[in-house]
């Protein structure tokens, strides 16, 4: 009878017993992962909100007749001027090549001055004549067509008014 009372109680049943007790607790942690990684797909899908799809609509007129920029480039019969997006109807800025002819009026708009508008001037802006030889790089310059520019890069122009 001694021999059943200590049944289960020695080292080598201590071992297995051990062993039993690691094998519950690895196979618990398996399942705790999986719950966890089960539960967080499912969480993921739920917690992200619909797309929201934002058409980029145009906020610019649809016709316009110039661009403002500064001279880059004098070639024969065209000057290439970089538009800022700031002071035209421009997303970003961009290079606009302004084409001439002999049609093409060309004249430098002057401000009067603080002496000449106190002393009673009639004009507050001159308009000078102006060649396309006196164009230089870096010149303010306003380019006006007789055709819409709107998303245009290219376009002759009628009028190019020089700014002081």
């Amino acid at each position: 009878m001694d021999n059943e009372q200590n049944i289960g109680v020695g080292p080598q049943n201590k071992s297995g017993l051990i062993k039993k007790i690691l094998i519950g607790v690895i196979i618990l942690a398996i399942m705790a992962v999986l719950i966890f990684v089960i539960w967080g797909q499912k969480s993921d899908k739920a917690e992200k909100p619909a797309e929201l799809v934002v058409e980029k609509t145009d906020i610019f007129p649809e016709v316009f007749y110039s661009y403002a920029g500064k001279v880059v480039s004098i070639e024969e019969g065209k000057i290439v001027m970089r538009a800022e997006a700031g002071s035209n109807y421009l997303y970003n800025d961009e290079n606009i090549t302004v084409l001439i002819n002999d049609e093409t009026d060309i004249a430098k708009l002057k401000p009067a001055t603080k002496a000449e508008i106190e002393s009673g001037a009639k004009k507050l802006i001159e308009r000078i004549s102006f060649n396309l030889a006196d164009l230089k790089v870096g010149d303010n310059i306003i380019a006006i067509a007789a055709e819409n520019v709107k998303n245009k890069t290219e376009f002759t122009a009628i009028r190019i008014e020089v700014n002081e």
